[in-house]
């Protein structure tokens, strides 16, 4: 089964896919450094997906928008 952290990178984007060249096969690594602001039906408010992990994303942004969605 696909990990904890891998789900939500599935559903909402935000993960790495490359392709395994010795097979030519598409294979999908783990999730990107990401946040994802869900409203409370389901939908995504504020998505921030970042190629480099080293880097964090802008909670200044996720406050401001969890604060709009009170």
């Amino acid at each position: 089964p696909p990990s904890p952290t891998r789900r939500p990178s599935d559903v909402y984007g935000g993960g790495y896919v490359w392709v395994w060249p010795q097979a030519n096969l598409p294979w999908g690594g783990g999730p990107k450094r990401a946040v994802v602001v869900i409203d409370r039906k389901g939908g995504s408010q504020h998505v921030e997906s970042l190629e480099d992990a080293r880097k964090l994303p802008d909670f200044e942004k996720v406050k401001a928008k969890l604060v709009e969605l009170e």
